[in-house]
């Protein structure tokens, strides 16, 4: 899901606007210019841009309120415990092992 899908989903959509009229929206410059929303929460990934020409959602010009999460903090996590391939071997065992404190290499 897009993080603006996430606001729509939660906020519903204020199709009278764009999010580049809102006051959550805030732009960073270094070299270029990009874009964060508040309300959606601001991150160093680019996971966490935000355009200027998107449909404004159900929060249009509404601040946090003090102690309210941004959205990014309440979705649940997107990314899956990752389950080690059939017959992989682990490194920091076999390093363990050949430093004599693994337990294969103790008995």
């Amino acid at each position: 899901m897009k993080n603006n899908e996430a606001m729509y989903a939660h906020f519903g959509k204020n199709h009278a606007h764009r999010c580049g009229e809102c006051s959550n929206l805030i732009a960073f410059r270094a070299g270029r210019t990009w874009f964060k929303c508040r309300r959606y929460g601001t991150g160093r990934s680019i996971s966490t841009d935000w355009r200027k020409s998107w449909t404004a959602c159900g929060k249009f010009n509404v601040p946090l309120a003090p102690g309210e999460k941004p959205m990014i903090r309440r979705l649940p996590p997107t990314r899956k415990a990752t389950e080690p391939v059939p017959g992989q071997t682990c490194m920091w065992k076999q390093n363990d092992a050949a430093k004599g404190t693994g337990t294969d290499a103790d008995s």
